[in-house]
């Protein structure tokens, strides 16, 4: 969910704010599929427009991660989630596999969008849009159970 989000008020959000949104990459992707800022801008908007989208057609920031991560032909036995301890995790899987890890960019280390603060906010009173998010990447959480347990946020939206 999290990941959804900060996708959203980042490329979608954010980018349909922008003067220079027609050349954003994401923007004009999606574009192509029918996509307009006026239309979809709202974020339940954004949502039916997604579930709308053919599998294996989603741009990268919104699409299942298990295909790019080819898990049935390749074993893993350490997953990474890109979290705000993206940079720590990867210094430890460095320090594992005994090569160094460079110092993060801090264009990359800043790029947040306070998603995990947002999320009650975005599912207050629409628990079911957490479903139907889940069901776009049902893929990923067939493979990765724990990328798709949202009981914390559920929690949080009953209290």
């Amino acid at each position: 969910m999290e990941r959804f989000v900060s996708g959203y008020l980042d490329k979608i959000e954010g980018g349909c704010k922008k003067t220079n949104r027609d050349t954003l990459p994401v923007l004009a992707y999606y574009r192509e599929f029918g996509f307009s800022c006026e239309k979809h801008t709202d974020f339940e908007a954004f949502v039916s427009f997604m579930e709308n989208m053919q599998a294996g057609k989603m741009e990268g920031h919104f699409g299942p991660q298990t295909p790019l991560c080819n898990v049935k032909n390749f074993p893993f036995t350490d997953i990474i989630a890109v979290d705000e301890d993206l940079n720590k995790n990867l210094e430890i899987l460095s320090e594992k596999l005994g090569v160094s890890h460079p110092p993060a960019k801090e264009s990359t280390s800043k790029h947040r969008t306070g998603a995990k603060d947002l999320l009650t906010l975005f599912f207050k009173g629409k628990q079911g849009l957490i479903n139907r998010i889940l069901a776009i990447f049902e893929e990923d959480c067939k493979a990765f159970p724990q990328s798709c347990d949202v009981d914390d946020i559920i929690a949080a939206l009953k209290d």
